[in-house]
């Protein structure tokens, strides 16, 4: 019988040896394979409730070297947990810092450099015609101070987009409006920059510092602080505006377009109305302009709108075709004699239309009748009866 190769030696009485021989066999086999010789030893060659030797030795070593791992692993995660706490907040004031900078970039990059020079030809303008600084009120209040009444975060917004303001209901903005004769202040469409320059100019006017202008590679200079009274010079040749006495039927004439203005311009009838000018009325895409005179504060406020027509729907029509000032003159002359004709009434437009409607229509009638009955008649009939077509 061929032993197997792993059978274990045999003493001469032919009884294995079992500690010998297992022994003997586990040091050959275990070069190779140990813990298969471990395990067939355990189930062929050792007796009951023994354990092969080198596997004692082997859990022995692999738990010492698992203590020991667990003692050196400790340290070490403790000192990646620092590790990683030092990264994250690195990581974050890093962050931070960024955002801080990133923040700086982007307000210095919003608020721009102000000008008050700018500033009052912008006021000259757009709002000379409608407000003053210290001269007293015209269709809007008198702004000497105003940035001492009002908060500047609140009269930036007021500036740039009156409409939107309004539309948000203000408690501000409907004061004023009450106190205006309830004439919204139109949205000139005012950049960013020129919100910034007017507020500007209006501290410089009020006594506050307001900030030079700053330009790369230019040192500042002295200038002299704007004035209430430089802010009236748009007006200061309004007195002799105001002198000029103007014809009212020529001032409606050229309401209506029948003597065209100077310059080119639209005539006024082609956008608005007057109470009881024109055939059918005027357009409705401008207000009524009936009371137009009372509105704007009589003769002197009228004379600030007429001279610079500041309203953003009439600057692309008039950019270039101002009123001369005879024209001002006959139409604030006009304005007035209009104002003392009443309340406009909506319904004289409908009327004359519905008049001019139904005369049309008899007309057209009447010639029917003349003409109808020659087309009932044949050819043949017109031939007999007129001797010709």
């Amino acid at each position: 019988m061929r032993r197997s190769p792993i059978s274990p030696p045999r003493s001469s009485s032919g009884i294995p040896n079992y500690p010998s021989s297992a022994q003997a066999w586990m040091k050959m086999y275990s070069v190779f394979f140990p813990p298969t010789a471990c395990l067939l030893a355990e189930q062929t060659y050792l007796k009951p409730f023994e354990i092969c030797p080198q596997r004692i030795s082997m859990e022995t070593h692999l738990n010492q070297k698992s203590n020991l791992l667990d003692e050196e692993a400790l340290p070490m995660m403790k000192h990646q947990t620092l590790s990683l706490s030092r990264l994250t907040y690195l990581f974050i004031s890093v962050g931070a810092l960024l955002l801080l900078l990133a923040g700086t970039v982007t307000l210095a990059q919003a608020a721009p450099p102000q000008d008050a020079a700018n500033g009052e030809a912008i006021f000259k303008a757009k709002c000379a015609s409608c407000h003053t600084i210290g001269g007293g009120k015209l269709v809007g209040p008198d702004l000497k101070g105003v940035t001492t009444r009002q908060d500047i975060a609140w009269l930036s917004g007021w500036i740039k987009a009156p409409d939107k303001v309004m539309a948000s209901g203000d408690p501000i903005a409907t004061k004023l409006l009450a106190e205006n004769n309830n004439i919204p202040m139109p949205n000139m469409a005012l950049s960013d920059a020129d919100v910034a320059d007017l507020i500007a100019y209006f501290q410089s006017v009020d006594g506050a510092p307001a900030p030079a202008p700053t330009q790369a590679g230019a040192a500042p200079t002295q200038a002299a602080a704007p004035t209430a009274q430089s802010a009236n010079q748009p007006l200061a040749g309004m007195e002799l505006v105001l002198a000029m006495k103007g014809d009212p039927d020529y001032g409606e004439k050229l309401f209506t377009g029948e003597i065209p203005l100077a310059n080119g311009g639209t005539a006024c009838i082609a956008c608005h109305s007057v109470e009881g000018v024109g055939i059918v009325g005027g357009g409705a895409l401008g207000p009524d302009q009936t009371h137009v005179y009372t509105r704007y504060g009589g003769e002197a406020g009228l004379a600030g709108v007429l001279a610079t027509l500041p309203f953003p729907t009439m600057q692309g029509i008039f950019a270039n075709k101002l009123l001369t000032e005879d024209e001002q003159a006959d139409l604030r002359a006009f304005f007035a004699r209009a104002d003392g004709q009443g309340e406009p009434s909506a319904q004289t437009n409908l009327y004359t239309l519905l008049g001019a409607g139904s005369g049309i229509t008899v007309v057209l009638l009447v010639g029917m009748l003349f003409f109808w009955p020659r087309q009932r008649l044949s050819l043949a009939q017109r031939l007999r009866k007129n001797g010709k077509l």
